[in-house]
């Protein structure tokens, strides 16, 4: 591995790693879906400008449907996957006996 291709991972490590930290602040502070739009606005902008630098659009061009349409797919299999993924781990992370508001399983409550 040479010194750039070093260079380069420790790079997208810190881009990578420093994403779940700005998640985690900015969904104190905004919507989730707000966070979530604004890293595909950056994400969509920066690799624009990128593209025409390495001759990505002209091969783009005459497949934007096929790509539209992949993009959409996979984006409905990401809210999908990771809203389900949230909802397991959330069960997941509670203990069994963990206090609920319901009457029912609480004894001295449904007596009362």
């Amino acid at each position: 591995m040479s010194r750039r291709d070093t260079i380069l991972l420790l790079l997208l490590s810190a881009i990578w790693g420093s994403a779940f930290l700005l998640i985690k602040v900015g969904v104190d502070v905004l919507e989730p879906s707000v966070v979530a739009l604004s890293r595909l606005v950056i994400g969509s902008l920066f690799l624009l400008v990128l593209l025409p630098g390495h001759g990505g659009l002209g091969t783009l061009r005459g497949h934007l449907i096929p790509l539209v349409i992949l993009g959409a797919l996979l984006r409905l299999c990401t809210l999908v996957l990771f809203t389900d993924g949230v909802a397991v781990m959330t069960r997941s992370a509670l203990p069994d006996s963990a206090p609920t508001d319901s009457v029912e399983s609480d004894p001295e409550l449904a007596q009362s």
